[in-house]
């Protein structure tokens, strides 16, 4: 059963909130601004500027061309809390609970409304064909993708503490409470909940078809299925600070412990284990047989994703690999929780030569919408999204 009918009304945007939207589309001098604001299945917003890029914008020498300036709404002092690519829009949320749904193509906003309070944690959108699935730490809000209309809400049996991974019909997460906890989304009830010694905060990983991979901060691994049944676990000897990976049917996670771990269903031990000279901060990335590490003392890493041997390291060189540009790997360093900026470096991939760098000021995140050769979303914490793609 769904919960529609327990829950409470959703507050909108809308015109009660007007005149506490700072239209950041004239804050930062592009034009557009609607008067109305944003509102629930508003119907479309301020569009993207599909204005000629500048000259000195420094992305253009990693070549990429800037595609469209878009801007998403926000409270006024709200910063950029999750961003979600969807398909053909992107799901922009602040820290005051306002989801903004954009387009793609164009930068427009499609409409926009306030979820909940701004004491509420969200943790990540993601799309269920006409529906965008908002996910909060206690219930997940179901919007029509195309008019923002609020179809129903369910509420979790336990509070969470991470991105979900959708298996099937049922939705993964970790949470705070030495548990995993997975949630029905065809009845609305909790599917299964696993008890494993330790808070849960770097986001589950799909590490098979039927398969999931979770790291506790106690250092506990397990791998388990849509069920709820562990296939593995395993214990390392320290937490996580960034994300984990997966690739070739394998579970790869940067420890604390100075390690850099593979794991496998079906075994208790680690497939291969890397020690370094450093805690491990950074999240792993794993593409083509390889998998990606930044180590603090020495640089970027690159490993034979079956073995674990090195096969270079570009030394320096510090941040995610989040994605490949003629051949480059693109590493993003940067965009913490101040909105500082950070740098973004094009590696070769043979042998980790630096190709270029771009000085990214004010900027929050850097995403892709494919691996190779995608799309580059660039975000601030001012709400601006530029679209680049590769010239």
């Amino acid at each position: 059963m769904l919960l529609s009918d327990r829950a409470p009304q959703v507050e909108t945007i809308a015109r009660r909130l007007l005149m506490g939207i700072s239209c950041v589309v004239l804050t930062l001098g592009s034009p557009g601004c609607s008067t109305d604001g944003p509102g629930d299945g508003g119907g479309g917003g301020e569009g993207g500027t599909m204005a000629a890029p500048s000259a000195d914008d420094p992305m253009l020498g990693l070549d990429y061309r800037l595609e469209w300036s878009g801007f998403s709404a926000r409270v006024e002092g709200g910063r950029l809390a999750q961003i979600d690519l969807v398909g053909d829009v992107i799901a922009v949320q602040d820290s005051s609970s306002v989801l903004s749904v954009l387009s793609t193509s164009t930068g427009e906003v499609r409409w926009a409304t306030r979820l909940a309070t701004p004491l509420t944690k969200f943790v990540g959108s993601f799309r269920d064909g006409k529906r965008l699935v908002t996910c909060s730490d206690t219930e997940a809000y179901f919007n029509d993708l195309d008019t923002g209309t609020l179809i129903t809400k369910q509420r979790f049996s336990r509070v969470v503490n991470t991105r979900p991974v959708l298996q099937g019909d049922v939705l993964i997460f970790g949470t705070a409470s030495n548990a995993v906890y997975g949630h029905q989304l065809s009845s609305g009830f909790a599917a299964f909940s696993y008890g494993i010694p330790g808070i849960i905060e770097a986001n589950p990983v799909a590490v098979t078809d039927d398969t999931v991979g979770l790291v506790t901060s106690l250092g506990h691994v397990i791998i388990l299925d849509s069920s709820g049944a562990a296939r593995s676990r395993a214990k390392i000897f320290d937490g996580v600070r960034g994300q984990t990976a997966s690739g070739d049917g394998r579970y790869y996670i940067a420890s604390l412990d100075q390690s850099i771990y593979a794991f496998e269903p079906y075994s208790n031990s680690p497939r291969w284990r890397v020690r370094t000279d450093a805690r491990l901060t950074a999240s792993p990335t794993f593409h083509n047989g390889r998998v990606y590490i930044a180590v603090p003392t020495s640089g970027l890493m690159c490993l034979d994703a079956a073995t674990g041997k090195t096969i270079w390291t570009a030394a320096g060189v510090q941040g995610d690999v989040i994605g490949t540009r003629k051949g480059d790997l693109l590493v993003w360093g940067g965009g913490g929780g101040g909105g500082g900026g950070g740098t973004l470096t094009t590696l070769g991939a043979a042998d980790g030569s630096i190709a270029g760098s771009a000085q990214l000021p004010g900027v929050a995140r850097v995403i892709t919408d494919q691996f190779s050769d995608g799309h580059l979303y660039v975000a601030t914490n001012t709400g601006q999204i530029r679209k680049y793609r590769v010239r």
